[in-house]
C-alpha cells in the first residue's frame, strides 16, 4: 500500500495549523527495470490554493525523469476541520538499474492565493520529501544498458523500395517506428546505426508522441535512416534488434527488424574489401574513350536518376547538427516557446551520444557557465538562444578536443 510522506513529524491535529503541506508518493513501489514508476508530488495551502509555478529538473540515480506531465491537477481536501486546496504533480521515471532507487528530497518554490482577495503569499521555499521504491532485473537482463518494461511494445519498419539491385550514389530509407504502452515516446532509447565499409549513414530528426486517454499512456518514438551506396560490391545492412519485459507475461521479449543485403554496381573509386579487384587492361585509352561515350549516353538517359541522387544527397548534407541548429534559431525568432523547444529538442536528440535519451538540463549543467532557471528559460526564445548558443560554442570546443585525442577531426564547420 502506498504511503504519503508529510514534510513535518507532527501529530495529526497539529498539521491543521500549517498554512503549507507538502507531499510525495511513488507508485509502484516495486518496479522492473525500465518500467514506468509515477512520483505524485501534492502541494496544499489552508485557506488558499498553492501551487508549485516552477517545478526543477530532478536528476535521480539510477532512472531516467520525465518532466511533469502537465501543469497539475486541483486538489481539495479537509485536514482537521480545515479547507486546504492546491494541485497535484506528476513526474514518470524509468528505472535502468536493480536495487533502491531513491528520490532525494528537493526544495520548490510555493505560491499560494488566499481566497477572495488577489493577495499572494510570495514564493515559499518548502520540501519535498524523500522517497524511494525498489527496480528489479528481469531475469536475462543483466547487462543490459537500457530496457523498456511493458504490456505491449511494437517495432515495425518500411523501406523505401524493395528492390535488392542498386547503383552507387543510389539512396534507400528505412523507417523504424516504436510504440509501448506506459512508455513516453522521450524514454525511447535512440537507435544506434552502426558504421558499415561502403554505406554513407545519414538519421533523420526523430520525433515522438505521447498519447494520453483517461490516465492511460501509449507512447510513439519515429526515427528514419538514409543509405547512401558509396561503393560497388555487396552492401550488408544490419538487423535491428530490440529487447523489452513482457509485464503480462513476466518474459524478456527480442523483435528483430530485418536487415537488407543489396547488391550495388557500378564504377567508384571505394569498394567494398570483399568484392576489391584491381584490373589491368592492355587498351587502357580505349577504355577511356568508350567509357566516355557510354558515361555521356548514362548521364542523358540517366538524368533524372541522377537528379534524385543529388537531390538526396543535399539532403543528407542537411542532417549535419549546424543545420538543426540554425533551424532552432530561426523558430526562435519567431517567439513561439512550444515550437522552440521542439526544435532545439530535435538539435540535441541529433548530437546526443549517449545511451539516454538527451536532456536539455544535463547539457546546461555541462556547457553553460551561467546561472539560469529552466522554466523561465524555456518561455523565453530569445534567452534561451543566447544561452544555446554559448553551450553549444563549448560543446563544439570539446568535441574537437575529443577528436584530437583520438586522431580524428570531424567536420564541426560553421
Amino acid at each position: 500500500m502506498n504511503k504519503w510522506l508529510l514534510t513535518w513529524v507532527l501529530p495529526l491535529s497539529l498539521q491543521a495549523a500549517e498554512p503549507v503541506v507538502v507531499r510525495s508518493s511513488v507508485e509502484p513501489q516495486q518496479a522492473w527495470q525500465g518500467q514506468r514508476v509515477l512520483l505524485t508530488i501534492e502541494v496544499l495551502g489552508k485557506d488558499a490554493w498553492a501551487q508549485i509555478p516552477n517545478m526543477p529538473t530532478l536528476q535521480v540515480s539510477g532512472a531516467y525523469v520525465l518532466p511533469a506531465d502537465s501543469q497539475g491537477v486541483r486538489l481539495q481536501e479537509q485536514i482537521d476541520g480545515a479547507q486546504y486546496t492546491g494541485q497535484q504533480y506528476q513526474l514518470s521515471l524509468y528505472p535502468q538499474q536493480g536495487g533502491t532507487i531513491t528520490i532525494p528530497a528537493f526544495s520548490v518554490e510555493v505560491k499560494s492565493k488566499v481566497w477572495g482577495t488577489t493577495e499572494s503569499t510570495g514564493l515559499i521555499k518548502q520540501i519535498v520529501p524523500a522517497v524511494e521504491f525498489t527496480s528489479k532485473v528481469p531475469p536475462g537482463a543483466k547487462g543490459l544498458d537500457w530496457l523498456v518494461s511493458t504490456e505491449s511494445f511494437s517495432a515495425t519498419q518500411t523501406w523505401s523500395s524493395s528492390s535488392s539491385d542498386m547503383k552507387v550514389g543510389n539512396a534507400l530509407k528505412r523507417k523504424v517506428t516504436l510504440t509501448a504502452n506506459n512508455v513516453a515516446g522521450m524514454a525511447f532509447k535512440p537507435l544506434n546505426y552502426p558504421q558499415t565499409e561502403g554505406l554513407g549513414i545519414y538519421p533523420a530528426e526523430p520525433t515522438v508522441e505521447d498519447k494520453r486517454d483517461r490516465g492511460s499512456l501509449s507512447g510513439l518514438r519515429n526515427e528514419e535512416v538514409t543509405y547512401i551506396f558509396e561503393g560497388t560490391g555487396t552492401a550488408e545492412i544490419p538487423a535491428i534488434e530490440l529487447v523489452w519485459w513482457d509485464l503480462k507475461n513476466q518474459q524478456l521479449q527480442k523483435v528483430v527488424l530485418e536487415g537488407r543485403s543489396i547488391k550495388v554496381t557500378g564504377s567508384t573509386k571505394s569498394t567494398y574489401a570483399d568484392e576489391a579487384i584491381t584490373e589491368e587492361s592492355n587498351t587502357v585509352w580505349w577504355n577511356i574513350v568508350l567509357g566516355a561515350i557510354v558515361l555521356a549516353a548514362g548521364v542523358f538517359w540517366k538524368r533524372e536518376q541522377i537528379s534524385d541522387n543529388f537531390r538526396e544527397r543535399k539532403r543528407a548534407r542537411a542532417e549535419h547538427e549546424k543545420v538543426y541548429f540554425e533551424r532552432f534559431r530561426k523558430i526562435a525568432e519567431t517567439g513561439d516557446a512550444l515550437k522552440t523547444q521542439a526544435a532545439l529538442m530535435q538539435w540535441l536528440d541529433k548530437v546526443n551520444t549517449s545511451n539516454n535519451p538527451a536532456q536539455l538540463e544535463l547539457f546546461l549543467q555541462r556547457y553553460s557557465n551561467e546561472k539560469y532557471a529552466i522554466k523561465s528559460l524555456l518561455e523565453d526564445p530569445c534567452e534561451l538562444t543566447k544561452m544555446m548558443a554559448k553551450a553549444r560554442k563549448n560543446w563544439r570546443k570539446d568535441q574537437k578536443i575529443k577528436a584530437k585525442h583520438e586522431g580524428l577531426l570531424p567536420e564541426l564547420n560553421g
